[in-house]
């Protein structure tokens, strides 16, 4: 437990519940069977923070772990035992394969020259290591085009390499289920099935998961959904695992005609009176956040008032007698991750990745 100081000497307190966290990877395995599940830990673990969270889903028997870059995936190797499998999604550089051999790491092939680097080098080392291999399927991002995977299949075939262990795609809509290029992709990726049917294939996604059920393939990926951020019509019920709560700074009544923040967006059209909160753009709280958007005391929404600064935003909070020091909740069950989101034009997913140092994080158990 915190002590008043300790909570005011940061901006805010992030409680990251690793229990829920862990409740959700074992519903999203139990949902995928007999697929895999995997877990995208990505930008540290969608800002949670993945040191903490990586072992405890570890210990759920998670063994696929999923990032972006070359170094989270050194970040996450040196936390997690060499049964567990680290896969950099966005792949290396054909420079930098020596050194993700040396570390165990799992570069996501993403073309052809990637590919050949890394096959070589398995073979020049005569040592077995996982192939995965990226194609676009219709997002434009990253990966090999259809055709060349087909001239791909030709040269493993020439070199007598066997078949890459995993062909790995992603859905561009899958939060839309009723999108037509859901169904192109799937369809695309079918194909690829032809060209390497020994191989293993992953395309869902957190969405892609609560797709049909051939979408799911072999290997799921799913990221935000661990942490509990679900579309309405998931067919199973996924657990908030953090809450962030913040400190009012200071308490002031103004009259009408009171100019607040930065630009005077707004000015009181009536007495006023203004909590001003500790955390502000520096720390991730979008800018351009508006109401309903705001914090909640005690029970009590107190929406927000004019711009947000960089260390703080002030709320409306007329209807109450709030005091200086007074934690209010920004992300909880007042206000869901999601409404903060749609209040500021942009996704959870941002909002999360946002999240700035400045806020102390409070790992709760796993209970694994």
């Amino acid at each position: 437990m915190m002590t008043s100081t300790e909570i005011q000497a940061a901006c805010g307190v992030m409680c990251v519940n690793r229990a829920a966290i862990v409740d959700n990877y074992r519903m999203l395995v139990r949902h995928a069977a007999p697929a895999q599940c995997g877990a995208v830990l990505k930008a540290n673990a969608y800002g949670l923070g993945a040191e903490a969270i990586a072992p405890a889903l570890y210990a759920a028997n998670c063994r696929i772990f999923f990032v972006a870059q070359l170094s989270e995936g050194v970040a996450l190797r040196k936390i997690l035992p060499t049964d567990a499998m680290v896969v950099v999604l966005n792949g290396v550089m054909p420079e930098a394969m020596v050194f993700c051999f040396a570390q165990q790491i799992t570069p996501l092939l993403n073309s052809i020259d990637q590919v050949m680097a890394w096959l070589t080098l398995l073979e020049t080392r005569q040592q077995r290591s996982a192939v995965m291999i990226q194609l676009d399927s219709g997002m434009s991002r990253l990966g090999m085009m259809p055709q060349q995977l087909m001239r791909l299949a030709a040269i493993f075939r020439e070199r007598n390499w066997p078949a890459p262990d995993y062909i790995i795609s992603h859905l561009a809509n899958a939060d839309r289920p009723d999108h037509a290029l859901n169904v192109a992709q799937h369809a695309l990726f079918q194909q690829a099935k032809t060209v390497f049917p020994s191989s293993r294939f992953s395309l869902a996604n957190s969405c892609g998961m609560f797709l049909q059920p051939g979408w799911r393939e072999d290997l799921c990926r799913p990221g935000i959904a661990l942490f509990g951020v679900a579309q309405p019509w998931f067919s199973s019920p996924l657990k908030p695992a953090f809450t962030l709560t913040l400190t009012i700074l200071r308490v002031q009544d103004v009259p009408a005609g009171t100019p607040v923040g930065y630009g005077s967006t707004v000015t009181a059209t009536r007495p006023l009176r203004i909590a001003t909160i500790s955390a502000g753009y520096a720390d991730g709280v979008p800018r351009n956040m508006r109401p309903p958007a705001g914090v909640c005391w005690r029970g009590v929404w107190l929406p927000v008032l004019g711009r947000v600064c960089m260390d703080s935003f002030m709320v409306d909070a007329s209807a109450v007698s709030p005091t200086a020091g007074d934690v209010v909740e920004f992300i909880g069950t007042g206000q869901t991750l999601e409404e903060v989101a749609a209040a500021c034009d942009t996704i959870p997913y941002e909002i999360m990745t946002r999240l700035g140092a400045r806020f102390q994080r409070i790992m709760q158990p796993a209970g694994v």
